[in-house]
């Protein structure tokens, strides 16, 4: 069998859309400070993280998801979050505060992060989520990873 690739590229657009709209959080954060709101820190400090988060994938290049016969990885700002197909059961288009993203279905068999996981189900409703960064559609990106799970996943399972 070969070697299958699949680079799926981020989208320079929408980091620097994601990097504006923070921005102008964070400036609406301070406004809020100055107004004597204590929550506008709150806003202030999670916009400038996401201020930060921008500026680098700007500069680093946007995040790319790569798919290949044993699993896929998504780029992060430090190491790569990286999954063989057994790890998961499905993938779906769902949203997260009006934001647009796909959902992962974990397999009973996956230990790994399981206490983040909890806690991001608890906040988002979702065990995990893949953001919408890249170039092509959420559907689109949704459809190709339950097709090379489909497709690599049983061979994986077949190979055990």
């Amino acid at each position: 069998m070969g070697d299958m690739t699949l680079k799926v590229r981020g989208s320079r657009i929408k980091m620097a859309a994601i990097f504006l709209g923070s921005l102008l959080f964070a400036a609406g954060g301070l406004l809020m400070i100055s107004d004597g709101s204590a929550f506008g820190w709150f806003i202030t400090v999670f916009s400038g993280l996401t201020v930060l988060t921008g500026i680098f994938f700007l500069i680093k290049g946007p995040p790319e998801l790569l798919l290949t016969e044993r699993g896929f990885q998504m780029s992060t700002m430090f190491k790569p979050a990286v999954f063989v197909w057994s790890d998961v059961t499905g993938f779906y288009v769902c949203q997260v505060s009006g934001v647009k993203m796909i959902g992962m279905s974990f397999s009973p068999t996956y230990k790994r992060h399981k206490a983040m996981r909890n806690f991001t189900e608890r906040f988002t409703g979702h065990a995990s989520v893949i953001p919408n960064n890249y170039a092509i559609s959420t559907e689109e990106i949704c459809l190709i990873l339950n097709e090379w799970l489909e497709r690599y996943g049983t061979q994986q399972n077949i190979r055990k």
